[in-house]
């Protein structure tokens, strides 16, 4: 008896159409369908954005953002996308509710969409992750040819053992990456609009009603980062020093007038980072891996003892002898970005050989100049406006500009007083 296929059914690679199970629904007098698409099949149902060429109704497309998409997913099993907005025709699509699928507001049913027809679609939220997503599969595929030929390779000239058991390891790896990432699935969301002007505006719409995550957020939620975990870490420990006790706010990036808190969350994962890798560092993937955050937020909390020990205006803030809406009139140490300059000139001086207690001398010192406002007719306010060619300070100002070669440039130039000081510093 014959075992081959059956000839019953629908044999789907002749099909006009690939129907999917939908939810619709009805918003700003809009039909919405939402569908889930495993992520192959993203990339060969919509169209794929092109870096040198923008789509006429979306903006430019950043290759980097949809590489670190795409690294995102690749090393994240348990990472997590927003839906993808899609825009397409009112004829391009044809629905039908199943039976007893109206619920209320709701429909559920069969939603027909046409096969290998990329133009009837338009993206309006979503460029990054579906370049992200096609970024993502190649390069799976080409990892895997490299990892394959070089096994290959090995086995023809007879290789060690444990050079062909790495490239083994290798091909299963990516295979088993490869499995879960074409398991994994995104939804799509598909707004029925055929006015090209009106769909410009939801994509307008959309940009303007999207509120940024703050960097304070950011750094207490994103546990992937060492950093974000030091600082965490540094928050909970009981033995935390006083300066930053309960003096750190976790909903904003900038805190300003009767604002009690020193500084937000972000500024002090920066100042974590800074005092790991310096002013100018950015943590590698390789030292994500090694940091200790235990390690990271123990140096942290001793970078502020030492502030706390070295100036005198900050002690007093850290017991409650002085407020901090106070310091921010008649002190530059209010300034989160003077704090990151200082944690800089911090690590460099470490990285020098400079002694912690040789630090505290030092801004000890230092502690004679941070009055503010900063004034030209005054010795110290004149140190600072010619610390740097890079205008660090200008008259009137309470805190150093926060532009990145500003900051560098006053971390270099303290650095040096070190051993050079300015004649308001003998």
């Amino acid at each position: 008896m014959s075992s081959g296929p059956v000839l019953t059914g629908t044999l789907t690679g002749y099909a006009a159409t690939d129907d999917y199970v939908a939810q619709m629904s009805v918003q700003g007098n809009r039909k919405h369908y939402v569908i889930v698409l495993p992520l192959p099949q993203v990339i060969t149902t919509l169209p794929i954005p092109d870096p040198s060429v923008p789509f006429d109704d979306n903006r430019e497309v950043s290759p980097n953002h949809a590489k670190s998409f795409a690294t995102y997913v690749r090393t994240n099993k348990n990472w997590h996308a927003g839906c993808l907005t899609i825009r397409t025709r009112s004829d391009a699509t044809s629905f039908k509710p199943f039976e007893g699928g109206q619920i209320g507001a709701l429909a559920f049913g069969m939603l027909s969409v046409p096969r290998n027809a990329r133009g009837i679609f338009k993206i309006i939220d979503g460029q990054h992750r579906i370049l992200g997503i096609k970024y993502l599969l190649d390069s799976l595929d080409e990892d895997l040819m490299t990892a394959v030929s070089s096994f290959s390779k090995a086995e023809r000239i007879n290789a060690e053992k444990a050079v062909i058991e790495q490239f083994e390891r290798e091909i299963k790896n990516i295979k088993s990456i490869k499995k879960r990432v074409e398991s994994d699935c995104i939804a799509i969301e598909l707004v029925i609009e055929d006015d090209t002007e009106l769909a410009k505006q939801i994509f307008v719409d959309v940009a303007n009603h999207a509120l940024g995550v703050r960097k304070a957020i950011t750094a207490k939620f994103d546990q992937s980062k060492v950093v974000n975990r030091a600082l965490n870490a540094l928050l909970d420990d009981p033995g935390v020093d006083d300066l930053i006790r309960d003096r750190i706010d976790g909903q904003k990036d900038r805190v300003t007038g009767a604002n009690p808190n020193l500084m937000g969350a972000g500024s002090l994962a920066d100042i974590i980072r800074i005092i790991t890798v310096g002013i100018n560092g950015r943590v590698s993937s390789a030292q994500e891996k090694t940091l200790d955050q235990a390690k990271l937020a123990k140096e942290t909390n001793r970078f502020f003892e030492v502030l706390r020990v070295s100036f005198p205006e900050l002690n007093a803030n850290a017991i409650g002898a002085d407020t901090t809406a106070s310091l921010r009139k008649t002190s530059i140490l209010a300034s989160s970005t003077m704090l990151r300059v200082l944690s800089g000139v911090y690590f460099d001086l470490k990285e020098k050989g400079v002694s912690i207690t040789e630090i505290i001398e030092y801004f000890t010192k230092l502690s004679n100049h941070t009055a503010a406002p900063i004034k030209s007719s005054d010795p110290s306010g004149k140190m600072w406006m010619d610390a740097t060619t890079e205008g660090a300070f200008v008259e009137g100002a309470n805190a150093p500009g926060s532009r990145a070669q500003a900051v560098k440039a006053l971390v270099s130039a303290i650095v040096n007083w070190y051993t050079t000081p300015p004649v308001q510093m003998n």
